[in-house]
C-alpha cells in the first residue's frame, strides 16, 4: 500500500475447503470452546473428496452431551460446518514446542453418530438407503438415521438428486431436505407414484413441507399502492445522496462490499459495519482484506479518518443488535442474506427473517430508517396455472397468490412482509429494494470470491461441462445486473422520500441465453445446441459420471420430482423504478457482448469452470 506495507490476503492456515465450500477450523473450534465443560478444542478434516467430514476432538473433565453440544454449534454456524463426529480426549497430544500434535490425534472408528439404526426391510428402502450412504460416503446408514446429522450438506443433497435421477426415482433436490430419512424418502416416493393406496395429491401436500399460505390483512397493499407510476413526480434527489452515517450489515459480501465502496468512493457518509471477523485477528483486519481482494486498497485513509468502523456481531443476535441503538447512525442497509435455497435446519428463518425483525426493532427504537435488500424472486412461481399467464410482480404486489415452497424465497417474503406491516403501522420507515442476478462488474468483470454459491452460475459450468444446450431455451430471457452498478441504484434509492417504500434494483437491458452461450463459446468452450432429447441424454450420462456430477449438478436444483406439475417462474415489472432511477440522474447499462466476454474472462481466470 502507499506506505510500504505488505497485506497477505492470501489463505488462512485454518482454513480449508470441503466439498467446495470454505470452512474457516477456528471459528468452529472457538464456539466449541464457549460450550460448557469444554476446556479447549481442535477440528480436523478426514476423508477424501467428497467423502471429507469435519471431527471436533475436545478435552473436559468428562464426555459432553454430544447432541447438545451440535445443537448449540448450530446456534452460530451453518450445518456444513457442524463436526459430523466427536472425540473425547483427556488432554491434547503435544509436539516438543508446545503446538497441538494433529498426527498424533486418534482417529475416530466411524463416522456415524448414535441412532436406532433400523436396517431396510424391503427393495425401495435398500435402493434408498445405498443411495444417502454412497452420497455420505459410508457404508450403510439405518434407515431411521437423519442423512444431515451423519454429515450430509446441501452438496451431498445434490448427490442424492443424481443418482436418483440416474435410477428413475421420483426425488428433486428440495425433496432431500423435506425427506432427509429413509423412511421419510420412501413415503415420498410411494407418495409420487401413487402407491398403498394413498391419494398422491394429498401426501405431496404432507410430504414437501410447503409453507402456508400468506394470510394478508390489508394494511400492506395499502403501503405497496403508492409504488407507482402516477406518484412519480415527488421523486427527488441528485446523482449524489448524502445518508449521513450508514450502519451496513454483510459489508464483507459480493453487495454489501460494493455498496461500501459507492458510498466511501461517491458521497461523503461514514460506515459503521457490523461483520463477523472470521478467522481475521479482527474485525478491521478482515474488512481491510477484502476491500483490497476487490478494489485493490484496503482505504487505510478511511480508516484512519473514522469514516469506516467495524463492530463485530450479526443481526441474528438481538442483544448485539439491540444494543446499536447506542452508535451514531443514520441510516441501516441490510446487505447480509443467507442466499442458500434450501436448508435442512433454520438457518434461513434466523437469519432472513428473524435477523430482520432484529434490525426493524432497531430502527424503531432509534428513529432511523431501515433499507431491507431482497430479491424479485419473491414473485415466486406460477404452478398449474394458478395465476393468469403473463403474470408479472411489480413494485405494489407482495403476495398475489403465487407459490412461495422455495425456502429461500419464503424466508426473503416474510421479511418483505414484516417491514411492511411496522411501515402501515406508522412504527418504520424503510425501504425495500429488490435486486435481480447479481453478475460481474461493469467497470472490469471482477467477480465475487466464491461464485458457486450462485446458482445461475453453477447451471453454466454445467452447460459447460456437458457441453450441451437444449435448443428449446436458446430464446430465454436473461438479465445481468453488474453488481457495481446495482451498488450505485441502491444508495440513490436509499434517499427517496418515505412514501416510497419498493423498488426493483434490476437492469432493464436484458439478453437471451443463446447470446450467452454464443459469448462462451467464443472464449473456447464448445457447447452445442441439441435437442432436449440429446441434452437430456447428455445430462444423465454426466450425472452417471462421478468425476462429473458435481460439476452439473447446478442444472438440477431447482427440478420438482412432481412431472405432473406444470411450474413456471413468474417475472417482474419494475417501469416504475427504472423511471424513478432516470430521475435520480441514473440509467442502466446494456448488456453487449464486451460485457459478456469480459466476465467470462473473469470466471476462467478465477478457475471456475475447472474440472477438478
Amino acid at each position: 500500500n502507499s506506505k510500504g506495507e505488505i497485506m497477505h490476503c492470501g489463505r488462512n492456515d485454518n482454513q480449508v475447503k470441503i466439498r467446495g465450500l470454505r470452512v474457516e477450523l477456528d471459528g468452529i473450534e472457538n464456539t466449541m470452546n464457549t460450550f460448557p465443560g469444554i476446556e479447549r478444542s481442535v477440528v480436523l478434516v478426514l476423508g477424501e473428496g467428497d467423502g471429507k467430514y469435519l471431527v471436533g476432538y475436545y478435552v473436559a473433565k468428562h464426555p459432553v452431551d454430544e447432541e447438545a453440544l451440535s445443537a448449540h454449534l448450530k446456534k452460530t454456524l451453518t450445518a456444513y460446518m457442524v463436526p459430523s463426529v466427536y472425540v473425547y480426549l483427556e488432554s491434547l497430544p503435544l509436539t516438543v514446542n508446545g503446538k497441538v500434535n494433529k498426527k498424533a490425534l486418534p482417529r475416530p472408528e466411524n463416522r456415524k453418530k448414535t441412532g436406532n439404526g433400523q436396517s431396510a426391510t424391503n427393495d425401495l428402502q435398500k435402493e434408498l438407503a445405498a443411495i444417502f450412504a454412497k452420497a455420505l460416503g459410508i457404508d450403510d446408514i439405518g434407515i431411521d438415521e437423519d442423512f444431515f446429522e451423519m454429515g450430509g450438506t446441501s452438496m451431498l443433497a445434490s448427490k442424492v438428486a443424481m443418482s436418483a435421477m440416474v435410477k428413475n426415482l421420483p426425488i428433486a433436490y428440495q425433496d432431500v431436505f423435506a425427506n432427509p430419512t429413509v423412511l421419510a424418502m420412501e413415503e415420498h416416493v410411494r407418495a409420487m407414484r401413487g402407491e398403498d393406496g394413498q391419494k398422491a395429491d394429498e401426501t405431496k401436500k404432507e410430504t414437501a413441507k410447503t409453507p402456508e399460505k400468506p394470510v394478508m390483512d390489508g394494511t400492506v397493499d395499502s403501503v405497496l399502492a403508492f409504488n407507482s407510476l402516477k406518484n412519480i413526480d415527488g421523486i427527488t434527489g441528485t446523482s449524489k445522496n448524502e445518508l449521513g452515517t450508514v450502519l451496513l450489515t454483510g459489508a464483507t459480501g459480493f453487495l454489501g462490499i460494493h455498496v461500501l465502496g459507492y458510498l466511501l468512493d461517491h458521497t461523503g457518509s461514514d460506515v459503521i459495519c457490523l461483520i463477523r471477523k472470521g478467522s481475521a485477528e479482527t474485525c478491521e483486519k478482515r474488512m481491510k482484506t477484502m476491500l483490497m481482494y476487490y478494489f485493490d486498497k484496503p482505504y487505510l485513509e478511511a480508516f484512519e479518518s473514522g469514516r469506516i468502523k467495524t463492530l463485530e456481531g450479526d443481526i441474528t443476535d438481538a442483544d448485539k443488535v439491540a444494543a446499536l441503538k447506542d452508535e451514531n447512525f443514520d441510516i441501516v442497509i441490510n446487505c447480509a442474506a443467507c442466499v442458500k435455497h434450501f436448508s435442512n435446519d433454520d438457518i434461513l428463518e434466523r437469519v432472513n427473517v428473524t435477523g430482520v425483525k432484529n434490525l426493524i426493532g432497531l430502527c424503531e427504537a432509534a428513529k432511523k430508517r431501515l433499507i431491507q435488500i431482497s430479491t424479485v424472486s419473491v414473485a415466486g412461481e406460477n404452478v398449474d396455472y394458478a395465476l393468469p399467464a403473463h403474470t408479472v410482480m411489480d413494485e405494489t404486489m407482495l403476495y398475489f397468490g403465487q407459490d412461495l415452497s422455495n425456502q429461500y424465497v419464503h424466508s426473503k417474503f416474510e421479511a418483505e412482509r414484516a417491514i411492511l406491516t411496522a411501515v402501515a403501522k406508522g412504527t418504520l420507515s424503510a425501504k425495500i429494494i429488490r435486486v435481480g442476478n447479481l453478475m460481474s462488474r461493469q467497470s472490469d468483470g471482477e467477480f465475487q470470491i466464491n461464485s458457486i454459491t450462485s446458482g445461475f452460475m453453477r447451471s453454466l459450468r454445467g452447460y459447460a461441462v456437458i457441453g450441451a444446450f437444449p435448443v428449446s431455451d436458446m430464446a430465454r430471457p436473461v438479465e445481468f445486473s453488474p453488481i457495481d452498478v446495482v451498488a450505485k441504484s441502491i444508495v440513490l434509492l436509499c434517499g427517496t422520500p418515505d412514501e416510497y417504500t419498493v423498488f426493483h434494483a434490476v437492469n432493464g437491458h436484458w439478453i437471451e441465453m443463446g447470446d450467452l452461450i454464443a459469448a462462451m463459446n467464443t472464449e473456447g468452450f464448445k457447447i452445442d445446441v441439441v435437442s432436449n432429447a440429446d441434452f437430456e441424454k447428455r445430462l444423465k450420462e454426466a450425472l452417471a459420471d462421478e468425476k462429473k456430477n458435481m460439476l452439473v449438478s447446478g442444472l438440477i436444483s431447482y427440478l420438482s420430482s412432481d412431472a405432473e406439475s406444470v411450474r413456471s417462474y413468474v417475472g417482474e415489472d419494475h417501469t416504475y423504478s427504472k423511471n424513478v432511477l432516470y430521475r435520480l440522474g441514473f440509467r442502466w447499462p446494456l448488456t453487449d457482448e464486451k460485457y459478456l466476454t469480459s466476465a467470462i474472462k473473469s470466471l476462467i481466470t478465477m478457475g471456475f469452470f475447472d474440472e477438478e
